[in-house]
Parts: structure tokens; sequence; C-alpha cells
């Protein structure tokens, strides 16, 4: 059992430019950079010519196309290493003898549990006053509302049939715990991040830094987005900022500016495009980072941004709060604290260069704590010590 047969099953497309596709991009190529054999069964494989409108609401759900594939290739499996959702069925039922591994990107009941409480709950509540909902806008909720999703059923349903449950941070962990889930089939390992990238983020890495301003994350309410503009008014008040870069969310440049007051709009560097080797390059002036999530499975964003020796002050929450506490605690503040924010990053951008580089330093050799291949490695000594137990039963 030196070299595993593993299956990636997750329902959307693989690729390295989408956060939760990368993590399985970034997985199989360490896997078999350790002499592995890996597949993957991602959304292209069960829909070669896309999803119509109408199969989204008529289809059966996608789990129901992934357990039919199941049945014909997971015995050529030693492990089945799936996305949260994606197998809510016993092994026996898809004849595979292996390991199932539920993998967490992120536990949706926790987060809706977060939503519920202050500071986020009441973010949530003053955007939907102050959003005019359009009738296109409405349609759209009613089309979706009528699309077929998976839901708690299957989350919890692929926990209770998977041999090991990934947890990204020890709040899952814990939030699992008191829903009966065994501490025996639990284990909490973090997202890691390409050997590659570290190099790459090293060879653009320049000790001259401006005071520029970054933003790397999903468009959405979540991420902190409407928390923004106000921190950028206070930064502005003790600090000039020459630029905000606003990178990745997906979403049309001119709905993100709208986020911001017209006198800050000047200051914006939209890309929300690119590609993940790009990264280091497109922050190679940057000097601070800012990620005001109110609740995170992990935070790759934060990671990619101190390997480029870019401190990032974010939110006291699950993920960000596990990759900062031992990097320098003080980065990290009361989610909704909006001035304390403001403050943390107007030290950091007047900084000086001697304290900034040495800080710098230490975000890079934090960030090498998340290297894929060390990650790879701790996941693969738990699958075969699993594979070890199933079998001798």
């Amino acid at each position: 059992m030196n070299h595993l047969k593993i299956l990636f099953v997750l329902q959307s497309p693989f690729t390295d430019t989408l956060g939760m596709s990368k993590v399985h991009f970034d997985l199989k190529i360490a896997f078999e950079n350790m002499g592995h054999r890996v597949d993957v069964l991602a959304f292209e494989d069960l829909y070669p010519k896309g999803q119509s409108a109408i199969s989204k609401i008529t289809s059966p759900l996608f789990t129901v196309k992934i357990f039919n594939r199941l049945k014909d290739i997971a015995k050529d499996y030693d492990v089945i290493d799936a996305n949260f959702d994606c197998i809510p069925y016993p092994k026996a039922s898809f004849h595979f003898k292996g390991l199932l591994v539920y993998r967490s990107h992120g536990l949706q009941p926790l987060y809706r549990k977060f939503e519920k409480k202050d500071p986020f709950n009441t973010v949530l509540t003053e955007f939907a006053k102050g959003k005019k909902i359009k009738f296109k806008t409405r349609l759209g909720n009613i089309y979706r509302s009528l699309q077929k999703k998976p839901g708690d059923k299957e989350l919890y349903d692929s926990i209770k049939y998977a041999d090991l449950v990934h947890c990204l941070n020890a709040e899952e962990h814990t939030f699992l715990l008191h829903k009966g889930i065994s501490a025996e089939k639990m284990f909490v390992l973090p997202n890691g991040i390409s050997d590659e990238f570290i190099l790459k983020a090293g060879e653009s890495a320049t000790n001259t830094k401006a005071n520029v301003i970054s933003f790397v994350a999903s468009w959405t309410i979540r991420k902190g987005i409407t928390d923004l503009n106000a921190i950028v008014n206070q930064v502005k008040s003790a600090a000039p900022i020459e630029e905000l870069k606003l990178l990745g969310g997906v979403e049309d440049p001119q709905k993100v500016a709208s986020f911001f007051q017209t006198e800050n709009r000047t200051l914006l560097h939209i890309i929300p495009r690119y590609k993940a080797m790009e990264l280091p390059q497109l922050l190679n002036n940057t000097k601070v980072g800012m990620f005001p999530s109110y609740i995170e499975g992990f935070g790759l964003a934060i990671v990619e941004q101190l390997a480029c020796g870019i401190p990032v002050v974010a939110y006291k929450v699950p993920g960000p709060k596990d990759i900062l506490s031992d990097l320098d605690p003080t980065l990290l503040i009361a989610p909704g604290d909006k001035e304390k924010f403001s403050e943390k990053v107007i030290e950091i951008l007047n900084m000086p260069d001697d304290a900034y580089q040495e800080l710098s330093k230490k975000c890079k050799q934090r960030a090498k704590d998340f290297l894929m291949s060390r990650i790879a490695s701790e996941f693969i000594s738990l699958y075969k010590e699993k594979l070890k137990d199933l079998r001798e039963v």
C-alpha cells in the first residue's frame, strides 16, 4: 500500500481558478508527485455539455449522477475523497470497500449559525434594507429557488457514511461533535498552498512597497465588502492610499465600484479574474492586505498574500484566526470593528521600513507552514492509517 489509487469527487469544474476546485487541483499535483494515482470526477464529467436552465430544475440532483458513475468505477480505487455533499450514500450501495472521505470547504450549517448572530446579522439586515430589488432579480430569485440543490440532508448523510470527516478548523470540529459525530472519524487539517506558488511569490517579492492595499476574495457580503468603503475613508484620514486592488470576485467592475463613494473610486484597481500564478506579480507593490470576512472555512487568499510578504488584517473568525494567531495576533480584529481594523491598516502603512521588513519576513515564513507538499503528506498518512484499520476489521 505504498502508492494509493485516489478519486477526487467534486460538484464544480476542476480548475485552479476557483477557490473550492483549486484545493483539489493543487492537492492532485502534490499526491502525484508522491507517486500516487489521482483521478477526478468533476462537473465537466457529470455534464459534458453543461447544464441548461431547464435541466437545473427538472434533472435529478448531481448526487444521483455521481452515484451512478461510482457504481461502475468505485471498485478501482483505494480512496474516494469527495466534497462535502457529493456522496450521501453508504459505500456498499456503490460497491466500494475502500476509504470514503468527506472534505470540508466550509461548513454551511455553521455559516448559517454565524449569520444569525451579530454583528453579521446586522450587516445582512442593513444591506437588505438599502437594496432595491429589481424585477429581473426577483425573477432570478424565483428561478434559483426552483433549482434542485443538495441541502442539509445530503450534507449530514455524506458525513454519516464517510469513514473520515475532514474539518478545516476547530470550530467545525466542535460543531459536528455537538451534532453527535464521533471524534474518532474526524480530523482537522487546513488547506495548503502549492509549493510552486511559494516559489513564484519569492521571485516576485520586492522590498519596495507603495501605499497600496489589496482585497483578494469573492465579492460577497460574507467577505465584508460592505465594510470596505468605511475602512478606506478612515485609513485615508491618517495615511495616503495610492491604490486599492480588488482581485478576484468574478463580478462586473461597475458593480464592485458601486460599493464605494465617488471620491474613492479613483483609487480602485479591479481585476475580476486572473490566473493563479499571476497573483504574486499582481500583488508586487502591495503593502497590506484587507480581509474583513465574517465567517470562513480557511482563507487561502490570506496565505497567498502572506507568501508574497504582505501582512493581512482580518476579522478574528474561524479560518483567519487559525492562520494569523501564530504570526501576529494584533492582525486580528473583532468582527465588525471597522475603526480598529482601519487603525491596524494605518499602522502598517506608516510602519518604518525596518519594522515592516521584519513583519514581511515573518509573513513569508508563516505561509510555508501551509505548503501543499506537507499538507498532502499528512492527508496520505491519515488515509493509510484508516485504510489499515478498515482492512483489519
